[in-house]
């Protein structure tokens, strides 16, 4: 089968063109991800190249010819060329591998790229294309899995040497519709300890995986199904509205809340995903989450204060627009946001869009003017009067005077 013109009319011409620059080098196999997507055609721009020549140097060449970024990973003979901000290309050295111990990562040496193939997580994601001639690499079946609808491992001991693949299992299961082949179910099952031997970083690494699909609430819900969740951090808890609350997560905030589509470097839709499904852990229950998934401090910010943030929902409801404020200042917004998708609480959108930017005409300018001594009681009289502000008890700077004056005879 030549892709050779299904692959060009598929990728973005500057992509195609990348492609043809590293063949130019050396001969390279594209493979994996962008060869099943085109095969399924689902849009995809994850583009691994595999060299039976060293990686790292045609990468170092790309760079040197073309320009660009590159990041080296020595230890598994692999680079990263970014030929322009945000477009990245992985280039990989064709490499055998071996787990000297179950969850551990692997030991790798450059080989052939039958090695390369073999060493892969699931059938469908072995297919290749050769870019010297467009042909079609099928060396295990992955064409008819993928024709099929199954997700297969290539062998038993899969998931004992990766346990997350287990987790991958699932995404691919949920993202295309597909079903677990009945030995990679069998598989899947007998390894399922092996999911307490992951460092945090990497079984966090394949949940935040999961939390940036649509199909999120589809592939938490079969992880429960399967019992997984009793290998994953004790305190990760599921809800019947958690379905509702990831789709929520993953459309387009109102404009008017103001919010990036990243924090850092975190997708907004992670962000919330993590917020929304652990928002009701105490705080010693976040701090256990914590130290099985170790978040980075942004992330972590953010979901401790939309948790205690709802937890203060029943004390700040009925009170008037000042003591709303008086909490949220100083909030992440996304804190506040997960906490309206979660509560509906209508303050917090009044917040967001409204309260937050009234300010008082006053200022500390205006108490230096008429002579108050700089200190404590700047803070204390300007937000007692941006407070009146809020709360409709005074609307002109008429108003704020008579008030000013009120406030500092009694001060």
């Amino acid at each position: 089968m030549n892709l050779s013109e299904r692959l060009r009319d598929f990728l973005p011409q500057e992509h195609f063109y990348w492609l043809g620059l590293a063949a130019k080098l050396s001969p390279a196999t594209l493979v994996g991800g962008v060869v099943r997507d085109l095969l399924l055609g689902r849009p995809s721009l994850d583009l691994d190249l595999v060299f039976e020549s060293n990686a790292v140097d045609v990468a170092r060449r790309l760079a040197a010819q073309h320009g660009g970024e590159i990041i080296v990973h020595p230890a598994f003979q692999t680079a990263v060329w970014q030929p322009r901000p945000g477009v990245f290309m992985d280039l990989i050295t064709a490499r055998r591998e071996h787990y000297p111990a179950p969850a551990s990562l692997p030991v790798v040496q450059p080989a052939k790229l039958a090695d390369d193939l073999a060493r892969r997580d699931f059938s469908i994601n072995t297919l290749a294309i050769r870019l010297v001639d467009g042909e079609l690499v099928d060396e295990h079946n992955g064409l008819q899995d993928l024709q099929k609808g199954v997700v297969r491992a290539l062998h038993k001991n899969s998931f004992i040497d990766d346990p997350t693949r287990i987790l991958r299992a699932i995404r691919y299961e949920q993202r295309y519709g597909f079903a677990m082949e009945p030995s990679t179910r069998g598989w899947l099952e007998a390894a399922r300890p092996g999911l307490r031997l992951l460092s945090p970083e990497r079984l966090r690494h394949e949940l935040d995986m999961i939390l940036d699909e649509p199909h999120a609430p589809a592939m938490l819900s079969r992880l429960y199904g399967l019992g997984l969740q009793s290998f994953l951090p004790d305190v990760l808890p599921v809800e019947p509205p958690l379905t509702r609350l990831l789709d929520l997560a993953h459309q387009p905030p109102p404009p008017s809340w103001g919010l990036r589509p990243t924090l850092g470097h975190q997708p907004l839709k992670r962000v919330l995903g993590y917020a929304l499904w652990l928002m009701s852990l105490t705080t010693a229950a976040l701090d256990a989450a914590n130290a099985s998934l170790a978040f980075a401090a942004p992330m972590l910010k953010v979901i401790r204060a939309a948790s205690a943030l709802t937890r203060d929902l029943t004390g700040l409801r009925g009170q008037p627009p000042s003591a709303w404020v008086a909490r949220l200042d100083g909030l992440p917004m996304t804190a506040i946001y997960a906490a309206y998708l979660h509560s509906e609480q209508a303050e917090l959108h009044n917040y967001a869009t409204g309260w937050r930017h009234v300010q008082a005409e006053t200022t500390g300018e205006t108490l230096k003017a008429l002579g108050v001594p700089p200190g404590p009681l700047y803070r204390r009289v300007l937000w007692q009067v941006r407070a009146a502000r809020l709360d409709g008890l005074v609307s002109t700077g008429a108003g704020e005077q008579a008030l000013l004056r009120e406030l500092l005879a009694s001060n």
